[in-house]
């Protein structure tokens, strides 16, 4: 007696998640029915022909080994970043606890910044209104056009990354320096009361260094300790 083979996988009616949720449970399966091997057909991932089962699952095994090593690349290549650059936010917080003098803040900090993390704009700008003057401030006035904007987006005390700013707090934060800077950081800097005294400005000429999203946890960490710098200076 002959049995018929079965026509395409079209023509068969079948729950093909009831037969994975089984291989799964069964993974000895193919070992009590070895002569199914012969018969499987699966096609090569990368041509027309057809591969044996042990070759697929090698294949399959292979590509998300691959996947796993550029993952794991990635995690490595992230941690080493992190460890530098908290071993120069070490160095940039040693410098501030040296300072004595609030001119020297002003003319040195946004140097050392610019240096520590290699960026091509670097400024501090003081609320007028709000601090004891220094030779050598950069200030804005909160009437100034633009100034809304940044302070409603500093409120919760965080700092905001954009490389898509509108001109006019782009503009407020950067002056005639806009041409080359195509992503911003602003930290914020408060007194006592976290009230907002100034902004701490970071350019960068790549668009994607400061875009929305970014982690601004070290941002936060420098805006924390320029503030008690400032509290320490009589600043504010």
């Amino acid at each position: 007696m002959s049995v018929s083979r079965p026509g395409p996988i079209a023509d068969v009616v079948v729950d093909a998640k009831a037969v994975a949720v089984f291989l799964r449970q069964h993974p000895d399966f193919f070992l009590r029915y070895a002569d199914l091997l012969s018969d499987l057909e699966l096609p090569h991932s990368r041509a027309g022909d057809t591969i044996s089962l042990i070759e697929r699952q090698v294949d399959v095994l292979r590509q998300k080994n691959a996947s796993q090593q550029v993952q794991l690349e990635q995690l490595v290549f992230h941690a080493k970043e992190n460890e530098l650059r908290q071993q120069r936010l070490m160095r940039f917080f040693i410098s501030l606890s040296a300072l004595t003098e609030a001119k020297v803040l002003c003319e040195n900090m946004p140097k050392q910044l610019a240096e520590t993390f290699d960026l091509a704009h670097v400024d501090i700008k003081f609320i007028a209104e709000r601090v004891s003057k220094v030779e050598g401030m950069a200030m804005l006035f909160s009437g100034n056009e633009g100034y809304a904007w940044l302070a409603e987006r500093l409120a919760d005390g965080h700092s905001v990354c954009d490389n898509r700013m509108p001109s006019g707090p782009r503009d407020l934060l950067l002056g005639s320096t806009t041409a080359s800077i195509r992503s911003l950081a602003v930290v914020p800097v408060t007194n006592r009361s976290a009230t907002l005294v100034a902004m701490i400005v970071l350019g960068a000429t790549q668009a994607d260094r400061y875009q929305p999203g970014v982690d601004t946890v070290f941002l936060d960490l420098v805006g924390a300790m320029v503030s008690a710098t400032c509290w320490r200076l009589g600043i504010v």
